[in-house]
């Protein structure tokens, strides 16, 4: 009899989300996710108050929680549970067993015979890339916009830019916001407007700041003709407020963006964790005598040293990557030679306490 404790396999979640995931519409919307594909969770009726179990079948495929027929299970049961899971010797057909989890909608689920969904694996909702109106806009001259999560949520979404905003008053209008049924799966395609400034230059981070902000957590692709130099970024400019970006629409996302909870969600906020104020210690006994810093971002993206931005395919992109590269490494260190002049400032403070 073989025992899973829940822990093996590989990491079954990135950045974008779980690895393998699905809306289990038959278990009340129960989010599964798992480190490999076409993994199951059925319940059944069978089980004997107080020594329910979850076995796993011969393929190791399908994991069945062995329930009493209307007992209301929590979260916890349901964990301990799968960590317990077994599977029988004499007619595995695997070597080892996969990685599952269950998230419960509302964290409780209510014992009944469920068949389970299988998942799939995840896939990030990706716009075809839009020509923008020559004559209208200086720079770039097309824009392409993906979902940095996996997950359908956004499939069929419409995004449109328009160029209204004042300068430092950018915003997002929600039409109709996206979303997707635990019950059914079905997805609403949402439909959103990026309030732009026109006679104002744009950056892929720029407008993806300002998107994630306001809960679309985006990437953001510019392209067009070769900016002047190789360490200059292609930028967005309109002419003037008269012009227009529209449907952009995202589509052929898969899987889950969050093991937890679905976009729009509690748990699944896309908007930055800082408000741009930093930390601030108190480093005195007074009122008034503290310290305040920032760390900026140090991702590969902020960088611009990211995968989509960095081609050592040709000798020319490989070139203009060390330009991009040198830039990197100098704002790393930059922040380091700031962090480091805070540590001396908190030693000094320490030792005069």
């Amino acid at each position: 009899m073989k025992l899973l404790d829940g822990s093996q396999g590989s990491g079954s979640t990135t950045s974008a989300g779980p690895k393998y995931g699905a809306i289990d519409t038959t278990m009340g919307g129960a989010l599964v996710t798992s480190d490999v594909a076409g993994i199951k969770v059925a319940t059944t009726e069978k089980g004997v108050d107080g020594s329910e179990n979850a076995i796993w079948d011969a393929a190791g495929t399908t994991l069945t929680l062995n329930l009493v027929k209307d007992k209301v299970y929590t979260q916890s049961d349901i964990d301990n549970l799968i960590a317990n899971a077994k599977q029988e010797d004499s007619t595995s057909q695997v070597s080892k067993l996969p990685t599952v989890s269950v998230s419960l909608n509302n964290g409780t689920y209510t014992g009944k015979a469920s068949a389970g969904v299988a998942t799939a694996a995840g896939a990030k909702a990706t716009a075809a890339a839009k020509n923008m109106a020559a004559g209208t806009f200086v720079g770039a001259d097309t824009i392409q916009i993906s979902a940095n999560r996996y997950g359908q949520e956004l499939n069929g979404t419409k995004i449109s830019i328009a160029f209204t905003a004042k300068d430092g008053q950018e915003s997002v209008t929600v039409t109709k916001a996206a979303s997707q049924a635990r019950a059914d799966g079905t997805v609403t395609a949402g439909e959103y407007t990026l309030n732009l400034a026109a006679g104002k230059e744009y950056t892929e981070e720029d407008i993806e700041k300002i998107l994630k902000d306001n809960g679309l957590d985006l990437d953001v692709t510019l392209s067009g003709a070769n900016p002047d130099n190789a360490t200059e970024k292609h930028t967005l400019y309109a002419i003037n407020n008269g012009a227009t970006v529209t449907d952009i629409t995202l589509d052929n996302g898969a899987g889950l963006g969050s093991a937890t909870a679905l976009f729009g969600e509690s748990g699944y906020s896309a908007k930055s964790s800082s408000n741009g104020t930093g930390i601030t210690l108190q480093i005195g006994a007074n009122e008034g005598q503290t310290m305040s810093f920032s760390i900026d971002d140090m991702s590969a993206k902020a960088l611009g040293v990211d995968g989509s931005k960095v081609d050592l395919s040709t000798q020319s992109g490989a070139q203009k990557a060390t330009t991009t590269i040198d830039a990197a490494i100098k704002k790393v260190s930059a922040q380091r030679g700031k962090m480091g002049a805070i540590q001396n400032r908190l030693e000094h403070t320490i030792s005069n306490l």
